[in-house]
């Protein structure tokens, strides 16, 4: 169950991100700072770093936007020029256009989703396999 709800919203994320990638307008940004995102999930705190970034429309529209992905160490430093996809629509809607910030969360629900589902497929494979060993001949 787990593999299928994960698959799912994999591919949830993974139509939302294509159609975003077909109607976004590339453009360079440029790193303003590293947001900080506290992580207390596990047996100490750990910090990790994600690139606020400020880039400036056709328009002249100044738009500032945090990636949704961070890492520790961080990527990028203050100062840095990164490729940023935006809605010309609706510029606040931005993402940094590198394959891991498009498409990191459908690429690991589609990896836990095939976890998962290949070893509910073992279990049930396996107790079959057994069940039918030991039947009397």
């Amino acid at each position: 169950m787990i593999g299928v709800v994960s698959l799912l919203c994999a591919l949830y994320f993974f139509l939302d991100t294509a159609n975003f990638v077909r109607i976004a307008k590339p453009i360079r940004g440029r790193v303003v700072r590293l947001a900080t995102r506290q992580s207390t999930g596990f047996r100490w705190p750990a910090s990790t770093y994600a690139p606020v970034v400020t880039f400036t429309t056709p328009e002249a529209q100044v738009v500032t936007f945090t990636a949704t992905v961070s890492s520790n160490p961080s990527r990028y430093e203050v100062g840095d020029t990164v490729p940023v996809l935006y809605d010309p629509l609706n510029p606040v809607r931005a993402r940094l256009g590198t394959l891991l910030d498009l498409w990191f969360w459908s690429l690991l629900l589609v990896v836990f989703g095939a976890i998962f589902l290949a070893t509910s497929y073992v279990q049930r494979f396996g107790k079959q396999a057994r069940s039918s060993a030991s039947l009397p001949t």
